[in-house]
């Protein structure tokens, strides 16, 4: 039941963001927001998981009841539905309104799904585009000078037109 009203207060508290500030300067910062719904059910779920081992462990008797079960934090609700790509009308107007030197860069990153420094990392011999079927890049690094990428891994992405054309302008 303690549990249930703490979690309950976890939706409203307000906290101070990164780190918990000295007593003596909490009252001169306010708390500002709650917790993120992901933090809240990273530490629900930390907690069933602590409760779970310590009854197995007989830390705690076997007639205590796991009072994190059945508990659950409502998602908050959204208001549209997110998109990762553009659709043809954005691209055309991308097209439009961009700077002519950078047009090649908007449409090779539309094209390909690189990241900025993704891009940047780009060497010439990351790039197979002459004497292949299906031409493509390597992807090795995220940003300079030789950071991974995001995840981490070495990846080949296929040039699809629009970025080998892209690829060309670029280099001419």
């Amino acid at each position: 039941r303690d549990v249930k009203r703490w979690m309950g207060q976890l939706n409203v508290t307000k906290t101070y963001g990164r780190g918990r500030p000295k007593k003596s300067e909490r009252k001169k910062i306010a708390a500002t927001r709650t917790l993120a719904w992901q933090t809240k059910a990273h530490a629900l779920n930390l907690l069933r998981q602590a409760f779970v081992r310590a009854i197995d462990d007989e830390i705690v008797d076997d007639a205590f009841a796991n009072p994190c079960i059945g508990l659950k934090f409502k998602r908050p609700p959204t208001t549209e539905t997110p998109t990762n790509f553009f659709f043809r009308p954005e691209i055309e107007r991308l097209q439009q309104k961009a700077p002519l030197n950078f047009r090649p860069l908007i449409e090779f990153a539309i094209a390909t799904g690189l990241r900025q420094g993704e891009m940047r990392a780009l060497r010439d011999v990351d790039v197979h585009a002459e004497g292949i079927d299906v031409p493509y890049i390597t992807v090795r690094y995220g940003m300079p000078p030789k950071k991974p990428t995001k995840s981490g891994h070495v990846r080949e992405i296929p040039l699809l037109p629009m970025a080998l054309r892209a690829l060309r302008e670029w280099y001419e």
